[in-house]
């Protein structure tokens, strides 16, 4: 197989399907009729990676919201459900996708991505992917730890408006002593935050310019804050290389977040 289309009927895929595929490089999942996440196995023959293990996928397009079984076990990017396939270039989205598992992306070939009506990114979701730009939506309610860790390309960031006016709660890395999630980033120079952020690493624990949101991240020169951003945390941008801001509705500046 070459190509292949899972029908928005399937309900279950287990595990070892597609062991061996090795001619698959396009897979389309259309969406439920219903709504309803199609569950969806791994390959248990081949120390627990990820489904498409030996296939030299070229683009997925997921229509469909996926409950990955081995989301919660996965410990490196060749157990995402996508994980490590460098020959993934385009991916698209639809908006029955909610989640990005647990090294779902990680390590793959995507150069974009359009996020759509993503909710949740769990972590390492997309963590060595080499994207130059990236827009989160404001449909996210969630990106944990370690998401964007060894994202090098990654230039300009951009937070969308919450239609509702939440708050987006965002993780850290928990590999390098606790540091921000864009600390091994080297060419972040854009960011549009329009969006208050709920930081989850503790401040009393923050001491340092790399564990602050975007703290120590020199490169960062040019931050435009919307009228959704009341509050700049501890050493949020301490260490950047902003020269102006225009700090707009904010209402508590934390300690050295400058």
């Amino acid at each position: 197989i070459q190509a292949l289309t899972i029908p928005g009927t399937v309900k279950t895929i287990g595990n070892c399907v597609f062991d061996e595929c090795t001619s698959l490089t396009s897979l389309t999942y259309e969406p439920s009729p219903t709504g309803e996440a199609l569950t969806h196995g791994y390959n248990d023959d081949s120390n627990d990676d990820g489904p498409f293990y030996a296939s030299p996928l070229t683009s997925v397009n997921l229509d469909r919201e996926i409950n990955y079984t081995y989301a919660s076990s996965a410990a490196n990017a060749d157990e995402g459900l996508f994980g490590n396939k460098t020959s993934l270039a385009s991916v698209t989205l639809g908006e029955q996708v909610k989640t990005l598992h647990k090294y779902m992306f990680a390590g793959s070939g995507i150069t974009s991505l359009n996020l759509n009506k993503v909710e949740t990114i769990k972590e390492f979701a997309l963590a060595g992917v080499g994207f130059a730009e990236l827009t989160i939506p404001g449909t996210v309610t969630t990106i944990n730890n370690n998401v964007f860790r060894g994202c090098t390309n990654l230039a300009t960031l951009t937070f969308q408006s919450s239609e509702s006016g939440a708050a987006l709660t965002m993780g850290y890395d928990t590999y390098s002593e606790a540091e921000n999630l864009f600390q091994d980033n080297n060419k972040l120079a854009t960011l549009n935050l329009n969006r208050e952020i709920i930081y989850t690493l503790d401040e009393s624990s923050i001491d340092t310019n790399s564990e602050g949101l975007f703290g120590g991240i020199s490169t960062l020169t040019n931050v435009t804050l919307g009228d959704q951003v009341k509050t700049l945390h501890k050493f949020m941008f301490a260490g950047t290389g902003i020269k102006s801001i225009n700090l707009n509705k904010v209402t508590t500046i934390g300690n050295y977040a400058f």
